[in-house]
């Protein structure tokens, strides 16, 4: 009887490292979203990890970056705005001020188009990020994510002017005006 509890034991212990040694731990999930001429990336961070900001460090941890693949004529307007501000702390390990998200960051790029380049277009946006708990760290991770980008034809505006002879009283220009 001894026997049988034990190799059901072993077998269950066996069979549960092995599912476990499957699955990766990921305690990021991403959100991309592209608006008008612009894509919000926003990740969620699982409690207690927490992800590097976007650096750079030189001999130091992996920074989050964003590498876009865009359309003919669509070109990035400036870098990526952190909207989240990064929790900052001079790092023991590292020796140098490292940034970091906790709980939810949020990030914004913004795209140009050329002239004559208008309509809807799709583009994508490869993240690498790694993130790291108070006792490990995980491999780097990254992901690819498509969006939409929509881009409008410059609208052409006629201004209108109004001559007022401006040796004419005040009270008489403002008549004027209202008149018309």
């Amino acid at each position: 009887m001894k026997l049988k509890f034990f190799a059901i034991a072993l077998l269950t212990l066996v069979l549960g490292i092995g599912v476990s040694a499957g699955q990766v731990l990921d305690p990021v999930k991403w959100k991309v979203t592209g608006s008008g001429q612009q894509v919000e990336m926003t990740a969620v961070i699982d409690h207690p990890w927490h992800m590097y900001d976007i650096g750079p460090y030189k001999d130091g941890p992996n920074a989050t970056t964003f590498t876009f693949t865009l359309p003919e004529g669509v070109q990035l307007d400036g870098g990526i705005v952190p909207v989240t501000a990064p929790t900052k702390e001079q790092d023991q390990i590292w020796g140098m001020e490292i940034g970091y998200f906790a709980g939810t960051a949020k990030f914004v790029q913004k795209f140009k188009a050329a002239a004559g380049v208008s309509g809807q277009m799709k583009a994508s946006v490869n993240i690498e990020w790694q993130a790291c708990d108070d006792e490990s760290c995980l491999p780097p991770m990254d992901d690819d994510f498509a969006f939409t980008l929509n881009f409008t034809a410059p609208v052409q505006t006629t201004e209108t002017t109004q001559t007022v002879e401006t040796n004419t009283p005040v009270a008489e220009r403002i008549d004027q005006a209202v008149d018309t």
